[in-house]
């Protein structure tokens, strides 16, 4: 199975797992869901035309369909493809939602609140006609949404200047949001390249943030904190801050299941029918009470760890991340999965890497609470690069330097932000060197107006 092969099914297993029926039997996915699509969900405005210009404007990139003209959607796209309907409080969109799955679409849903809950967000909105399309096109291999031909490269080569510009002026590479609307609905995702929607990137995503705050608060308090600590802390920081994520990939889940589960004759008993990726999404959601304290021997294991950045965290001794803290952090993390903490994710990326350049994302000016930042998608059409929001990260460690201080786990906001700072530079730099050294580096600088240039920054050191 080639990688965007691979990509579409983790999609669709994510799509289906975000949709709910209301009490009508319509198929509904939350708005923040949707801002975090790349080019695999094709999301359909079915208000009339008029309204996509007018005040509450229109979801960059989307495809304006008239509920008269649905019958059409079948005849163009694949009936798995996932579709999201919106309209402006998601009435017309769910009646859309319907009429296609009586077509015989399987997966669509409507936005749940519309274009009014979209922009209550804090997510962009464009009046520009020129910035919808009004023909609905098959996606087909090497060509985005506009109908021209995606980045063409060749794997395991660099990415150029020009590649990547090309890159992020196709429409689905970008979404923008408030900053202070991120803080309260979004979440830091990993640098990693295999993601295919927009993300602010830091290495190891949130989870590799809190750990790295929480390595200096042991350090600078000379503390340590136990598992029983650590879930509160957890607690705490999505009680403050919401989402929060941790990823794995594929082929860690795969050996995971089949070198760890399979072999083990506690879990065995209970994983004998599971088989498909939505039964093992299930399992890890919901897993068996009698065999908790088994499958977490094996999720805490560093050769299952399908994040490059928390795997170097618990064995490389100069990320200075005591070993038992990331330990005692994972098995906190996944017992509050499973007690039913929403916020908690922990996704499944796929395929393999295969990154070309790292790209640091600037945006001009300071950032505040109402500054729009760009989401920018690491994987569009085959390109993966390393994605990483310094200026974003600087502005969230200190909010998270704040508020552990508020909760006190730190006596001085000031020494524990500048501590941060300093760690978090040195790990991330060493991250870098382990997973692209030697590549390319490039600064892509966005201004207020959304307009972007992209400048050479050098080539990441090799690790020494």
């Amino acid at each position: 199975m080639n990688p965007s092969d691979i990509t579409q099914r983790l999609v669709r297993v994510s799509f289906a797992a975000a949709t709910h029926r209301d009490s009508a039997g319509v198929p509904r996915v939350p708005a923040d869901f949707v801002a975090e699509q790349g080019q695999f969900v094709r999301i359909l405005d079915v208000r009339d035309e008029a309204a996509l210009t007018g005040p509450l404007g229109h979801i960059p990139a989307v495809t304006h369909v008239g509920l008269d003209e649905l019958a059409s959607v079948p005849r163009i796209l694949d009936p798995e493809t996932c579709v999201v309907l919106v309209s402006t409080r998601g009435g017309r969109a769910g009646i859309a939602a319907r009429m296609l799955e009586e077509l015989g679409m399987t997966r669509v849903a409507a936005m749940d609140g519309g274009m009014a809950a979209w922009k209550q967000l804090g997510f962009t909105t464009l009046r520009s006609a020129a910035s919808y399309r009004k023909e609905l096109v098959a996606l087909r291999p090497g060509m985005g949404r506009e109908g021209r031909p995606l980045v063409d490269v060749v794997a395991g080569t660099h990415l150029t200047a020009e590649q990547i510009r090309d890159h992020v002026g196709e429409s689905t590479s970008v979404r923008w949001v408030k900053l202070g609307a991120f803080l309260l609905h979004g979440k830091r995702s990993c640098v990693d390249g295999r993601d295919s929607h927009g993300v602010i990137g830091t290495p190891g995503g949130d989870a590799g943030e809190l750990l790295l705050a929480l390595a200096v608060i042991e350090r600078m308090e000379k503390r340590q904190f136990s598992r029983e600590d650590l879930e509160c802390v957890l607690l705490d920081h999505v009680d403050t801050f919401g989402r929060f994520y941790m990823h794995t990939d594929v082929g860690a889940v795969n050996r995971l299941i089949v070198d760890g589960y399979r072999k083990d004759p506690r879990i065995q008993p209970f994983i004998a029918n599971v088989d498909r990726a939505e039964e093992w999404r299930a399992f890890h959601i919901n897993t068996p009470e009698p065999i908790r304290e088994a499958v977490l021997e094996h999720l805490t294991t560093p050769d299952v760890m399908g994040c490059g950045h928390l795997r170097f965290a618990m064995t490389v001794g100069d990320y200075q991340v005591r070993p038992g803290l990331a330990h005692a952090f994972l098995e906190a993390f996944h017992r509050l999965r499973w007690s039913g903490v929403p916020e908690l994710e922990w996704i499944v990326l796929g395929g393999a890497h295969s990154e070309g350049a790292v790209v640091n994302i600037t945006v001009a000016g300071t950032l505040h609470s109402y500054t729009q930042v760009p989401l920018v998608s690491p994987n569009v059409g085959g390109v993966q690069m390393f994605v990483n929001h310094p200026q974003v990260t600087s502005f969230l460690r200190r909010e998270v330097a704040a508020a552990m201080c508020e909760q006190g786990l730190c006596s001085d906001e000031a020494a524990l932000a500048r501590e941060i700072e300093a760690l978090g530079a040195l790990q991330g730099g060493q991250t870098l060197a382990r997973l692209a050294g030697g590549m390319p580096v490039f600064e892509i600088a966005f201004d207020r107006d959304g307009n972007h240039r992209v400048e050479s920054r050098g080539i990441v050191p090799k690790p020494a």
